[in-house]
Parts: C-alpha cells; structure tokens; sequence
C-alpha cells in the first residue's frame, strides 16, 4: 500500500488525465480528469460540452473519484489506437 502511495504521489507531479463517463445516459457523457498544469497537486474535472471548462476542483484524486462516483461516472482508460486511428476505451472497476 505504502508503494502504491509514493507511485500515486509521483505520478501527480506530471500532467496526466482519464476518462470518466456516464454511460446510463444516451449518448454517453464524457467527462476529463486531470491535472492543471499551473497547480499540479489540484485534480480538475473538465466538460468537453461547455468548451473544457472545469467544473469541479477537487485537493487530490480521492476527493475527485468520489465525486464523480456520486453521479455515477466510470472510469475508463485509454487502451490502445485501431486501426482507424481512434482510440479504444477499457472500462476499469471503481474500487
């Protein structure tokens, strides 16, 4: 666990982002996760429809997962391009 920490903690220094969607809607709500590259220690949640604008700032990740749990959001990761160039989503549990 204490490993898990130290990776997590790094992995927010650089900028890095996930998908989240709400796929009990049709068509599915996006929505992105990430860093902002001005406060990285900052989890921001980004609407693609209100031109990325954010509308949640959580103080870490946990803060921000919850968040999106509450509306039912999953979380998906980018798992590889096909062959027509667009990229594949895998859907991983919310734990």
């Amino acid at each position: 666990m204490l490993n898990e920490t130290i990776k997590m903690s790094n992995a927010m220094k650089e900028p890095w982002f996930e998908v989240w969607i709400d796929d009990s809607i049709t068509p599915s709500y996006i929505l992105l996760v990430g860093t902002n590259n001005n406060q990285l220690n900052s989890v921001m949640v980004y609407d693609p429809k209100k031109n990325y604008s954010v509308i949640h700032q959580g103080q870490n990740y946990e803060e921000t997962r919850l968040w999106l749990l509450e509306d039912e959001y999953t979380n998906y990761k980018a798992k590889a391009l096909n062959s027509n160039n667009r990229l594949i989503l895998k859907k991983f549990p919310n734990n």
